[in-house]
């Protein structure tokens, strides 16, 4: 049984597909292969994936039939069937050539956690780079309920990179199907709660911004802000509201930017459940609660 499965689900995404397989191919870690799936695409992505030839290639699938972002996901997964720990590469983002090594070393050291990740910089979709932010320098484990709390406070977990160990995503039946955008995270906390996660300070590849139409920014900000909820439905009522407060106020940033028209309709609907709290108390609480779960939580890398 190998390491590790790079897993590449696809949609459409002729423009930067080749950048993400290229990332996956050059990896100076042996013990791999990549599996592709493509969730039927009109765009040239079917054509590309048959013309692909590469000894660390396993599968590339164009299926037939299209189905929901989850569904493919999880179709994508299963292909990966041999692999100890199955890795997460987007379409559109890049992987750092030691990505692999950077895990394996983690594993090493840590043990088989059901969860492993670490931290990205940012390209353009004319695949100009930019730095996205400082790392935190020091690894932490967490696990159990903290981790709910802190994933749903912060939601730190990058895609790029991800490691997902196989037994533990089968165990708790892969990406839930019942959302749209949020399956990612929900994922992250559902995995770092029953088996552990591991934070590592590195920078694994290249998480591409590759816009958002203003309807699917809409709908992305109240499923986030519903998924939040029920996460926090037993919390403290001021704790539930801090966490529910950061959401908000980052999402109406990023729907001034994406969707302008929607902010009134969202800001409208968190002040009805009494969801708003002053930006700056937010930002301090989080700041706060962040470093000090991290600080408890540090070893060094």
């Amino acid at each position: 049984m190998r390491r590790f499965t790079i897993v590449i689900p696809a949609h459409d995404s002729i423009r930067t597909l080749r950048y993400a397989v290229e990332s996956a191919l050059i990896q100076d870690f042996s013990d791999y292969n990549v599996v592709i799936s493509d969730n039927f695409s009109q765009d040239g992505t079917a054509d590309y994936l048959v013309n692909l030839r590469h000894p660390r290639l396993g599968f590339a699938v164009s299926h037939n039939n299209r189905v929901g972002k989850s569904e493919n996901w999880n179709r994508a997964f299963g292909l990966a069937d041999k692999c100890e720990y199955l890795v997460m590469l987007h379409s559109d983002d890049v992987l750092s050539p030691d990505a692999l090594s950077v895990i394996n070393k983690a594993i090493g050291r840590y043990g088989k956690l059901g969860l492993f990740y670490g931290n990205h910089d940012r390209l353009t979709l004319a695949g100009d780079r930019k730095i996205h932010k400082r790392i935190w320098p020091i690894a932490y484990r967490i696990s159990g309920g903290l981790a709910r709390f802190f994933f749903t406070l912060k939601n730190p977990v990058s895609v790029v990179g991800m490691a997902i160990k196989r037994d533990c995503f089968i165990a708790i039946g892969g990406f839930p199907s019942d959302l749209e955008f949020m399956q990612d995270q929900a994922l992250a906390v559902a995995l770092a709660m029953r088996h552990g996660a591991l934070y590592m300070p590195k920078k694994m590849g290249f998480y591409r911004d590759s816009g958002v139409r203003p309807a699917i920014a809409h709908r992305w900000s109240i499923e986030e802000l519903n998924y939040i909820s029920s996460v926090t439905a037993h919390y403290p009522e001021f704790v539930r509201r801090v966490m529910l407060s950061l959401r908000v106020n980052f999402n109406i940033c990023r729907l001034s930017v994406e969707s302008p028209s929607s902010v009134p309709a969202f800001i409208s609907l968190a002040s009805k459940e009494g969801r708003v709290l002053p930006f700056y108390l937010c930002r301090l609480l989080f700041i706060l609660f962040s470093y000090a779960i991290k600080l408890s939580h540090a070893r060094f890398w």
